[in-house]
C-alpha cells in the first residue's frame, strides 16, 4: 500500500487506485467541484505529484483561462465564447439578466458584463490520458449553473498547454 497525501483529497492509495474521486472545494470565495478520474488502478509517485501541483495551482489556472476565454471572446473569427453570451441574452428573461447584467451602465455593453460573470464552477482531471492531445484538466464555467447547463469548457492537455475552448452542455 503506497499511500500519497492530495491537496484537499487527503491519502489515496495509489497503488490501488478507484475510478473517480471528487469532493467540493473553495475557490474565489466560490464552490467548485473537483474530481479525479482513472482508468488505470495504479499510478507512479511522479503522476502522483504532477496530478497534487496542477490540483495546488488551480487558482492560477483559473486565471489564465479567464485570459484565454476573453481572448477567445474577441475573436474576429467564430468564437464559442462571443457565440454563448449572445445566445443567453437573447434566450434569457431581462428580469434574469439584470442579476448579472446592469442595463443602466452604458460604459460597459450587456456582452462583456455577461462575459465577467463566467465563473469556474468544475475542475476534471483525467491523468492517466494516454497521449499529448488528449485532455489532461477540463475546467466548466457558466454564468449560473441553477439557470443554464451550457457550459464554456477549457481543455488543458499533459503540458499544461490551454486554450481549446469549447460551448458545451
Amino acid at each position: 500500500m503506497k499511500k500519497f497525501s492530495f491537496t484537499h483529497f487527503g491519502e489515496i492509495d495509489i497503488n490501488n487506485l478507484e475510478e473517480y474521486y471528487d469532493i467540493s472545494i473553495e475557490l474565489n470565495s466560490e464552490e467548485i467541484k473537483l474530481d479525479l478520474n482513472f482508468s488505470e488502478n495504479t499510478i507512479d509517485l511522479d503522476a502522483a505529484t504532477i496530478i497534487n501541483n496542477f490540483i495546488a495551482n488551480i487558482h492560477n489556472y483559473d486565471l489564465e483561462n479567464k485570459i484565454t476565454i476573453e481572448k477567445e471572446y474577441n475573436n474576429k473569427e467564430a468564437s464559442s465564447v462571443k457565440d454563448y453570451i449572445k445566445y443567453h441574452i437573447e434566450e434569457l428573461d431581462k428580469n434574469v439578466l439584470s442579476k448579472f447584467i446592469d442595463f443602466d451602465n452604458k460604459s460597459v455593453e450587456p456582452e462583456k458584463q455577461l462575459l465577467k460573470k463566467l465563473k469556474l464552477i468544475r475542475v476534471g482531471l483525467y491523468p492517466d490520458v494516454a497521449d499529448e492531445s488528449e485532455n489532461f484538466a477540463v475546467f466548466d464555467y457558466t454564468i449560473d449553473s441553477e439557470i443554464t447547463d451550457e457550459l464554456i469548457v477549457v481543455n488543458s492537455d499533459k503540458n499544461n498547454t490551454f486554450g481549446n475552448v469549447t460551448w458545451e452542455s
